[in-house]
C-alpha cells in the first residue's frame, strides 16, 4: 500500500493551488472567530473556550487519522476554528504586577 505522504501523491496539485487550499480555512476561522466573541461577550466566556479546545482535540484527531484527504482538509476547518478559544483564554488572566511574566503568559497560546 502506497503512503499518503508520497511523492507521487503530493506533487498532484501546483503550489499556487496548495495555497490557495489554506484560504478557506482561515476564512471560516475567521467567522467562527467573530461568532464566538459575540456570543460570548452576550453569555459567558468559559463555553466557547471550552467549545474551541473541544474543537481542537477533534480535528487533530482527524488529522491524525488514517484517512481520505478531503477528511483530513475538513479537519483542517475544524482546526483553524478552534484558534477562536484563544482570545478568550488571554482574556481571562488576572491582572499581573510583574509585567514581563503577564507579556510571557499572554504569549503562550501563541
Amino acid at each position: 500500500m502506497e503512503s499518503h505522504y508520497s511523492y507521487r501523491a503530493s506533487s498532484i496539485h501546483s503550489t499556487a493551488f496548495g495555497q490557495l487550499l489554506t484560504v478557506p480555512p482561515f476564512d471560516f476561522a475567521t467567522i467562527v472567530l467573530y461568532i464566538f466573541a459575540y456570543l460570548s461577550d452576550k453569555i459567558k466566556r468559559s463555553p466557547f473556550i471550552l467549545a474551541g479546545l473541544l474543537m481542537c482535540a477533534f480535528g487533530f484527531a482527524i488529522n491524525i487519522s488514517n484517512v481520505a484527504h478531503g477528511v483530513k482538509y475538513f479537519g483542517t476547518f475544524v482546526v483553524a476554528g478552534s484558534y477562536s478559544a484563544f482570545p478568550g483564554v488571554v482574556a481571562w488572566y488576572p491582572p499581573l504586577r510583574n509585567r514581563a511574566f503577564e507579556d510571557v503568559l499572554s504569549n503562550m497560546p501563541v
